[in-house]
């Protein structure tokens, strides 16, 4: 036991290693606390942040399955929350574990927390691309208006990321789609500046603030001529009441539909 504790291993090795000691609860298991580190302990003293936490890049196959199965016999708290907020869910979104994270998702009573930096499970799953995951998360989520300390709400995160699909899902569950990152762009302009005309539209019909300027002064009716998108530039018309408002450099909206020769 005092050779194994202080054998140095890889990653991988250590990994495997600690799965095979954690098969049987009779024994002492390798912990990791880093890839060279080892410490004893007892797998019925475990809380997922273990699993979750382990690089997804060093785990085989058969390593992968194992995680989830000892997840899936955990029994005690799944909504710990460590001291930078970060909860089991988190960890499994943010190291890839998504079979895990979907478990834990499945046992969870806490998917709407924020960690230190104001992010939700939801934004994370977004953020790393895991679509499907999110639309999971999103089901279970009660306050999909969360924004980020820098004004990002998950809407605007799946409007940046281009998935439409999701950002609808997101569109029907929330109440205020006018929340502003840190240059003042809000999902609606996002959406315009991608070229995402159909979800523009749908959050135009949600949007309470039209007229909302990002920190250089435009306009989403500024956006819209800017982009080409004519049809969604009278729709947003439709409902400025400042039509004459002028950016930083002084250019109007009016003005800028000459130089682009949208006179119609």
């Amino acid at each position: 036991s005092k050779e194994l504790s202080e054998k140095i291993m890889s990653p991988s090795e250590l990994i495997e290693k600690w799965l095979n000691f954690y098969k049987n609860d009779n024994n002492p298991f390798v912990f990791a606390t880093n890839s060279s580190s080892l410490s004893f302990s007892r797998p019925s003293e475990l809380i997922p942040f273990t699993l979750a936490q382990m690089s997804i890049k060093f785990l085989s196959k058969s390593s992968k399955a194992e995680i989830v199965n000892q997840m899936k016999k955990f029994r005690g708290n799944i909504n710990h929350i460590r001291q930078d907020g970060a909860t089991p869910l988190m960890l499994a979104v943010g190291h890839d574990h998504i079979e895990l994270a979907k478990d834990i998702l499945a046992k969870t009573t806490d998917v709407d927390h924020t960690d230190a930096y104001g992010s939700t499970a939801l934004m994370m799953a977004i953020d790393h691309d895991h679509s499907e995951l999110a639309k999971d998360i999103l089901v279970k989520t009660t306050y999909v208006d969360h924004a980020r300390s820098d004004g990002t709400t998950a809407l605007m995160i799946a409007v940046d990321h281009g998935c439409s699909e999701l950002a609808k899902d997101i569109l029907v569950k929330t109440t205020y789609v006018d929340h502003a990152g840190s240059d003042g762009s809000t999902a609606l302009m996002m959406a315009i500046s991608v070229g995402q005309i159909e979800l523009a539209k749908d959050i135009l019909a949600k949007t309470k603030d039209v007229d909302h300027t990002r920190s250089d002064g435009t306009t989403d009716l500024m956006m819209a001529i800017g982009h080409g998108h004519i049809e969604l530039a009278k729709d947003i018309l439709v409902k400025t009441k400042d039509i004459d408002h002028a950016r930083s450099d002084g250019t109007t909206a009016l003005m800028m539909a000459i130089d682009h020769d949208h006179i119609e």
